[in-house]
C-alpha cells in the first residue's frame, strides 16, 4: 500500500467501530525485521524490541547488548529502570547470559556510564535486601523473646513481606503486643 508520495506504508487494520470513531492499529511481525538494521535507531521502543527481531544465534549477546545500551542512551534513568525488564523478558535472558552481558558492558569504554549505573543499582538492591532481611529477623526475634516459639506459618508470613514500612510497623506491633494473636499482629 502506498501513500500520496508513493512511499510504502504499513496497512492499518480496523479494530473497533463505535459511532463515528474508527480505531486502527498497525500489524506487523517483529521477527520479520532484522535486529542488525535497527542498532542505530533513535527510538527507545525499537531498542526494547530488538530481542524480538530476527538475528542469528551467534548475534544474540550483541543484540541484547545493543538493546540495553540503546535504551540507556535514549531514556532517563527512571525510564531505563522502568523498561529494562522488558528487554530481559523479551529476550528470556539466562543467568549465564546476564553475566556475559555485564562483562561486555564493563569492558567497553562507551558503556562505562551504564556499567557504573548497574553497579550502583546492584548496591542499592543489595542494601534494600539486607535491610529487609534484618527487619524480618528482628521481628521474629522480638516475637520469640516475648512469646516463645513462633509457628512456622507466622514466620513464613513475615518472610513474604518485602515492604520496609510494613516491616517497621510489624516490629512496633511485636514490641507492643500484649499476647501473640495472629489476627491482631497482621491486621
Amino acid at each position: 500500500m502506498s501513500n500520496a508520495e508513493g512511499k510504502e506504508r504499513l496497512p492499518l487494520v480496523p479494530t473497533l467501530r463505535r459511532g463515528d470513531l474508527l480505531l486502527e492499529y498497525l500489524f506487523f511481525k517483529l521477527f520479520d525485521f532484522k535486529a542488525l538494521e535497527y542498532y542505530n535507531a533513535k527510538n527507545s521502543v525499537v531498542k526494547i524490541l530488538l530481542p524480538k527481531m530476527s538475528y542469528e544465534k551467534s548475534e544474540r549477546i550483541e543484540v541484547i547488548w545493543q538493546a540495553y545500551v540503546g535504551l540507556y542512551q535514549l531514556a532517563s534513568n527512571v525510564l531505563f529502570d522502568k523498561y529494562v525488564d522488558f528487554i530481559d523478558v523479551y529476550a528470556k535472558i539466562s543467568p549465564e547470559e546476564q553475566d556475559t552481558l555485564y562483562q561486555e558492558i564493563i569492558e567497553h569504554q562507551e558503556t562505562a556510564m551504564l556499567a557504573q549505573y548497574i553497579r550502583e543499582k546492584g548496591k542499592q538492591e543489595g542494601l534494600l535486601q539486607g535491610m529487609l532481611q534484618t527487619g524480618k529477623a528482628n521481628i521474629i526475634e522480638v516475637l520469640e523473646l516475648r512469646f516463645g516459639t513462633i509457628s512456622e506459618d507466622i514466620i513464613h508470613q513475615i518472610q513474604q513481606i518485602n515492604d520496609p514500612d510494613k516491616l517497621k510497623n510489624l516490629l512496633k506491633k511485636a514490641i507492643q503486643l500484649k499476647k501473640m494473636d495472629r489476627s491482631d499482629f497482621f491486621c
